[in-house]
């Protein structure tokens, strides 16, 4: 049979065969030129199955991402749901807390009939000593807290003043 009778695929296989394998490789090809062109041709797979096998790799794979990004997502959504049943757990509490400290100067006014700003600061001074969130917050903001007296608080802004007074015209700091 002439190599003429082959197709374009043939003649590269034989090719690269030859060329990377050496004259072993030639010989099982040139027995493979002897075969009736009918048993060459159930050895060939046909470009319908080629394009079969690449569509059902795509549609796997395809498949496949769409499973992990299902995935992915309702781990995300369980994380996200975690986090705010927790947040609104927070909030619950503080709003409770909050609620009892405005029951609490809702009373304090009743009793007396008055209230006045000492009664109303060693009264807030006091709720702001139960609850510690409130005591780590405003430690981060660099916030003391104190309770007592107008004289006391007078007092504490004048030191104030005077530690921190010299500072800020150095460094001539404007209020916004």
């Amino acid at each position: 049979m002439s190599p003429s009778a082959f197709n374009f695929g043939d003649l590269l296989a034989l090719f690269v065969i030859n060329g990377l394998r050496g004259r072993a490789a030639n010989n099982v090809l040139e027995a493979q030129w002897l075969r009736p062109p009918s048993t060459m041709n159930r050895l060939r797979l046909t470009p319908a199955w080629i394009c079969a096998v690449l569509v059902g790799g795509v549609v796997l794979s395809l498949g496949l991402f769409g499973m992990i990004r299902g995935w992915e997502r309702r781990e995300l959504q369980g994380r996200a749901a975690n986090l705010a049943h927790s947040q609104v757990e927070k909030l619950q509490v503080s709003i409770l807390r909050s609620m009892e400290v405005l029951y609490s100067i809702a009373s304090l006014h009743v009793a007396d009939g008055r209230l006045e700003r000492n009664q109303f600061g060693q009264f807030v001074g006091q709720a702001l000593m139960r609850q510690p969130e409130l005591q780590e917050r405003l430690k981060k903001m660099s916030a003391e807290t104190f309770g007592g007296s107008a004289e006391k608080t007078a007092n504490y802004m004048r030191q104030e003043v005077e530690r921190w007074g010299d500072v800020i015209k150095a460094a001539d700091i404007k209020l916004q």
